[in-house]
């Protein structure tokens, strides 16, 4: 019963990445639109090109200087968000200008994204402990469905410091309200330094398979728990 049981809970878990890999992508941002920018200035420690007040087809920003933005080679731009100097230099906002339709009533939604630890010419405004990225997900009305906070991490002040992208996720269920736009910012507010850079920003539905698998799964693991405590 025992090994059934496990072989059982095996092919719950390959069943399970396999919807996973088929959710359904709704919506995707590289940033590689970025254009209208001023610069070229040289990212402290890499030597990469950085530039400012740029714009990004379909997003509306504010804030100081925004959008900036890092070139990571060959014209694959990461967004960065500064976050800011207080009213004199308020932090980057960039907003989305239309909505996407991730929102049904009762449906799961993926939020990914690649961030890192940034800075511009100086260095002084790094990434640090405490530094993030703010991804919101903003009604109709402008009221915030969900949000999400993700620290990058401190900038290391090596030639290779912008490499350090890593992949980050958040979900969400819909509300049925209307349609959603994605709100980015760095956080917290005025604190001089950058909170992050972002890249490959995507959002998916994630099919009803996928909850019900996974369900069955922990329900599976519990029972087989219980089992060896007996």
């Amino acid at each position: 019963m025992k090994s059934l049981c496990q072989l059982l809970l095996l092919q719950l878990l390959l069943a399970y990445g396999t919807f996973t890999s088929h959710a359904s992508v709704i919506f995707t941002e590289s940033f590689n639109g970025y254009t209208n920018y001023a610069g070229p200035g040289s990212q402290a420690s890499t030597g990469l090109s950085v530039y400012h007040s740029g714009t990004i087809t379909g997003w509306s920003n504010s804030g100081i200087h925004s959008a900036h933005a890092v070139d990571r080679g060959g014209g694959d731009y990461a967004l960065q968000l500064f976050n800011g100097v207080g009213v004199i230099a308020p932090v980057n906002i960039l907003t989305q200008s239309t909505g996407i339709a991730a929102n049904d009533l009762g449906t799961e939604y993926l939020v990914s994204f690649d961030a890192a630890p940034t800075v511009w010419s100086n260095p002084s405004e790094a990434s640090a402990a405490g530094d993030a990225v703010l991804i919101e997900l903003l009604r109709t009305d402008n009221s915030v469905l969900t949000s999400s906070t993700q620290a990058p991490g401190i900038w290391s002040g090596t030639a290779s410091a912008q490499n350090s992208f890593n992949p980050y996720s958040f979900s969400y269920t819909g509300d049925g309200s209307g349609s959603v736009r994605l709100r980015l910012s760095g956080s917290p507010a005025n604190d001089s330094r950058f909170g992050g850079a972002i890249d490959n920003l995507a959002v998916s539905s994630i099919p009803e398979p996928t909850r019900a698998l996974l369900l069955l799964t922990c329900v599976l693991a519990l029972a087989l728990t219980r089992r060896r405590a007996t």
